[in-house]
């Protein structure tokens, strides 16, 4: 499981143990401005849609603030193990910054 901040479109779809980097995420999305981004991945779905309700409405993650400057989505997509070819689901969270240019 990676937690590296990924620039990619979130997938079509319906709508933490470890600590993020929350202010460094932050400030590269208000760098890239309106640009999506995978910012996490998560062991369950509903984990990942408690992160993505955590950072559009900034609670508990005041590096998101004000509410509603970022918003964010969680998708479960499947993906493939490499080697075993195994597949499973990765719930991913994606967000982007779209409050104020600075």
């Amino acid at each position: 499981m990676s937690d590296e901040i990924r620039f990619e479109e979130p997938p079509a779809g319906r709508h933490s143990v470890r600590q993020l980097p929350h202010p460094i995420i932050a400030a590269q999305l208000r760098y890239r401005r309106g640009e999506w981004a995978m910012v996490a991945t998560r062991t369950t779905s509903r984990k990942a849609a408690a992160l993505a309700y955590a950072i559009r409405t900034a609670t508990r993650l005041r590096h998101y603030e004000p509410a509603g400057s970022f918003e964010a989505v969680a998708r479960s997509v499947k993906v493939t193990d490499p080697g075993g070819g195994r597949e499973r689901a990765e719930h991913r969270v994606y967000a982007r910054y779209v409050g104020e240019e600075k």
